[in-house]
């Protein structure tokens, strides 16, 4: 069941609460060379089961309509016995809608990003870690009136943040990071804390 919560005229913005299941879908993740243990792949479908989720004038945006696909290339690289390199490489189809571009106006973002992650180990409890992303996203724009056209836009982030084992079952962590855009007129800071249990 979803709970929503028509536009509220707060003064100065119009507000909205909305909950429910915004994507669902399998995913695969396997080693494609023998000898590179260091090399996996990760491909997910997600399918978006709410109804309405880009939102209308009463509820607004909770995610695309369509189904979406990522794929993603994971490198590790063990520099010494306290510091890893990280790499994500990413191809992310989103928003996909099967003959939107002869019928309906819509369009579907393509995104190629690039994650590198240096850890650094300390101590056997504790990880120190910077990270950067640059990315490229470039949106089709369909329209059944019009040539097909194209629009590309930047995007990065850095940050950085550090995790710490308590005991055997409990891990913390907190992550800062600083987004923005390729025009450097949209930016954005996140602080993040979380908990992680689990079990050796």
């Amino acid at each position: 069941a979803f709970k929503n919560q028509t536009f509220e005229n707060s003064g100065r913005a119009n507000t909205y609460s909305r909950s429910g299941v915004s994507g669902i879908g399998p995913r695969i993740k396997y080693q494609p060379f023998k000898n590179k243990a260091n090399i996996n792949f990760l491909h997910t479908v997600y399918f978006v089961p709410m109804n309405d989720a880009e939102g209308n004038a009463n509820y607004g945006y909770t995610d695309y309509n369509y189904f979406q696909i990522f794929n993603q290339i994971f490198f590790e690289k063990e520099l010494s016995a306290q510091r890893r390199l990280f790499f994500d490489f990413g191809l992310h189809f989103e928003n996909i809608r099967i003959g939107a571009h002869r019928n309906y106006e819509h369009f579907t973002p393509i995104q190629l990003p690039i994650t590198g992650i240096y850890n650094y180990f300390p101590n056997s409890q504790t990880t120190i870690y910077g990270l950067g992303t640059f990315g490229q996203r470039v949106d089709l724009n369909f329209n059944p009136d019009t040539d097909t056209k194209l629009s590309y836009n930047l995007y990065g982030q850095i940050g950085g943040g550090f995790k710490y084992i308590i005991g055997n079952i409990l891990e913390i962590e907190a992550l800062y990071t600083y987004f923005l855009t390729g025009s450097f007129s949209r930016r954005a800071h996140t602080f993040n804390i979380g908990l992680r249990f689990f079990k050796w």
